[in-house]
């Protein structure tokens, strides 16, 4: 900060943001202070001290005829006047004197560079007016100081994100003096705000695609942003990177529902169920739930009753018997549509015949096991053996239902899942009720045949119209 004094002048030279926060400081004035001894005048004026300002004085004369004499005279120094002037040894006659002393000078705060203040009373004695002048005290830049100033406003302003104020400082320091550092951080920072501007153009088309669900231009304007991402907006960077993850990921699963929509559309309607269930193990994804649905909907309107054998021996016929009113609810629910056994077969017909016919027909066949089953021949070897091979063709399903105890386990169709759970005999006395392994056996069935059903219509290719 310096400082220049000219007549009523006074420059302080000093930065923006010490003048707009106000300061004081201590100056040494020269000024030119009217003398009080002589009121400007350079001389003192006093009343004559030889007549002690009357303007006249007695004196006495001698005369040889009248002796002493005395008159009432007009003074000789003063002429009558009854004051005299004598020089003015403060003010050396001048009138004025110079005055050095140090003042405080204080400015306000709000203050702006090229903004003049007054100081009442502190300027030079005006001869013409005869009275002391104001000081003008006028705020000029310390071009250094403010050009140091401006350099650390803006290097702080960029630190923090404040781009513009940041230019906006080195524009003024540019102005101020010319300087080739100065220049090029400043062109630095007007290509940054360009880039920044792109990058807020691309955000806000991009976010908006993005609330449309228009997930391809989303990204493509999410991946324009982040090659303008600049350091001020770098803060943006993990914010753009989740939404272009976003945006990929459903523009995978767009991707992947139009491959499933296809399959569905050629009839595939198991792979198309397959891609769907990918994606909903990814993420719960509304379209795909809809398509899903939609196939669902589908298969179970391709749904046919299933037909049924029951495989037996004649010594539990009352529990096939029973069996079979059990399983009446589900033809009425139409997961059934024939249960036959060999009770069924008319008189005079071929019973052998009819029994390899319907189990042919067959989709589920039911193999009613005790020891009487095994020990049979025909149960065992002919109906048993042809419904494994039935089974391990995947033309049919087998199902043991154990009905009395026995070492089934040591069997051929040991590896088969029986009914009802666990393997525990329909007769066994462990049951709550006689009618208890029944309904389990229904329940079970039950679920068999929907999941049978799937199976068969999932693994036909079908012509299918959306």
């Amino acid at each position: 900060m310096s400082i220049q004094k000219k007549n009523n002048y006074l420059t302080i030279n000093t930065t923006e943001k010490n003048a707009y926060r106000g300061f004081e400081i201590r100056v040494e004035l020269s000024r030119v202070i009217k003398c009080k001894e002589c009121q400007g005048n350079g001389k003192r004026v006093i009343s004559c001290p030889e007549c002690y300002g009357q303007g006249t004085i007695y004196k006495t004369r001698k005369n040889i005829l009248f002796g002493e004499r005395r008159s009432l005279e007009k003074c000789s120094r003063c002429k009558g006047v009854k004051k005299i002037n004598l020089f003015c040894y403060p003010c050396d006659g001048r009138g004025f004197y110079y005055e050095n002393r140090p003042y405080v000078i204080r400015i306000p705060f709000g203050s702006e560079i090229g903004e003049e203040i007054v100081k009442e009373g502190l300027g030079n004695y005006e001869f013409e007016t005869d009275e002391t002048g104001d000081l003008i005290v006028s705020l000029e830049y310390d071009i250094e100081a403010q050009l140091v100033e401006f350099k650390e406003i803006a290097k702080d302003s960029y630190k923090r994100g404040f781009l513009n104020e940041a230019i906006e400082c080195l524009i003024k320091a540019s102005e101020i003096k010319k300087d080739a550092s100065i220049e090029k951080q400043l062109q630095k920072h007007l290509d940054e705000r360009d880039k920044f501007v792109q990058f807020n153009k691309y955000l806000s088309q991009g976010m908006r695609a993005y609330s449309e669900k228009l997930w391809e231009i989303s990204l493509s304007n999410f991946e324009k942003a982040k090659e303008n991402l600049s350091k001020t907006s770098e803060a943006h960077r993990e914010f753009i990177q989740q939404k272009i993850d976003i945006c990929i990921e459903e523009c995978n699963i767009i991707e992947k529902l139009e491959q499933a929509k296809r399959e569905f559309s050629k009839g595939n309607l198991k792979l198309a169920l397959d891609i769907v269930s990918l994606i909903l193990k990814e993420r719960n994804h509304k379209d795909a739930f809809s398509l899903q649905e939609k196939i669902e909907n589908y298969v179970n309107s391709l749904r046919e009753p299933l037909n049924f054998f029951i495989a037996y021996s004649r010594n539990d016929e009352d529990i096939c018997i029973t069996l079979i009113k059990n399983l009446k609810v589900l033809q009425i629910a139409k997961l059934i549509n024939n249960i036959w056994y060999d009770g069924l077969i008319e008189a005079g017909k071929n019973w052998d015949e009819q029994i390899k016919n319907a189990l042919k027909k067959a989709d589920i066949i039911l193999l009613l096991i005790s020891t009487d089953f095994i020990a049979s021949e025909y149960c065992y070897e002919t109906e048993m053996k042809t419904a494994l091979k039935l089974h391990d063709d995947e033309k049919v399903k087998v199902i043991p239902i154990i009905i009395r105890e026995c070492l089934w386990q040591k069997t051929h169709f040991s590896y088969l899942q029986a009914l009802p759970k666990d393997g525990k005999p329909v007769t066994s006395t462990d049951w709550e009720n006689k009618d208890r392994p029944f309904t389990q056996i229904t329940e079970s069935l039950e679920k068999t045949i929907i999941d049978w059903q799937r199976e068969k219509i999932l693994e036909k290719r079908l012509d299918v119209t959306s």
